[in-house]
């Protein structure tokens, strides 16, 4: 199945394009940076009949700044958008990300990239042969900033699943 895998952000997200027949799954197409609105346009115009899964913060007993708000405001944005094209959309907590890849829900970003590498071949060059090089590149090429969380999301709702956004 081919799902679209999205960490939204206040102006930016990040996104991954994934096949899940196997694990982990296979990377199609990654977006590590890209302006909400124009997010927005490829949500609107994806032509797949696989789910989206988004990754959404949540409370945890913390006061919330601004930015926690206006990341919400995108996901729904994000979410209302992909189910006019009538296909499911999961939702996936940050928390269970890091749980099922760290064993922890207090780990922090880098800890959580490094469990993702630890699943991939290290078929590429360089000092992270999961990523590569431009010359020798791995699984991962092309991996960076808000895809990895993207990615993560999607890694988690293949083996553990989400909640269905109705």
């Amino acid at each position: 199945m081919i799902i679209l895998s999205i960490d939204p952000g206040t102006e930016y997200s990040g996104a991954v394009i994934v096949s899940t027949g196997e694990y982990p799954p296979t990377i199609w197409d990654i977006w590590p940076t890209v302006c909400n609105k124009e997010m927005l346009y490829i949500i609107k115009h994806y032509k797949n009949t696989g789910p989206m899964i988004i990754e959404m913060p949540e409370g945890r007993g913390q006061i919330a700044g601004q930015s926690t708000f206006e990341t919400c405001f995108w996901a729904g944005r994000f979410c209302d958008a992909f189910q006019a094209n009538e296909l499911p959309v999961y939702r996936v907590y940050r928390r269970n990300v890091k749980m099922h890849l760290t064993g922890m829900t207090s780990t922090k970003d880098a800890n959580v990239s490094a469990a993702i590498r630890e699943l991939y071949e290290p078929s590429g060059g360089g000092a992270r042969p999961e990523v590569g090089t431009k010359a020798q590149p791995g699984p991962l090429f092309g991996m960076s900033k808000d895809a990895w969380a993207a990615l993560g999301a999607a890694i988690t709702w293949q083996r553990i699943g989400g909640e269905l956004v109705e």
